[in-house]
């Protein structure tokens, strides 16, 4: 889960990047950014990577 708040997180402050809003709308647009973000993270279906082993190159 952790994970997936630091995406939202990023992509909410990337999403910011170069605003001019004032501080207190600043907060608020980056929680409602996260949040919707966060939301969509976790709507996702869990996606389970396997990890491919290569040949020995001895």
């Amino acid at each position: 889960m952790i994970e997936k708040e630091q995406i939202a997180h990023d992509l909410a402050v990337a999403k910011l990047y170069g605003s001019n809003l004032q501080t207190e709308d600043l907060i608020k647009q980056y929680r409602q950014y996260k949040d919707e973000i966060l939301s969509a993270l976790k709507s996702e279906p869990r996606q389970i990577k396997t990890a491919k082993i290569g040949e020995s190159p001895i």
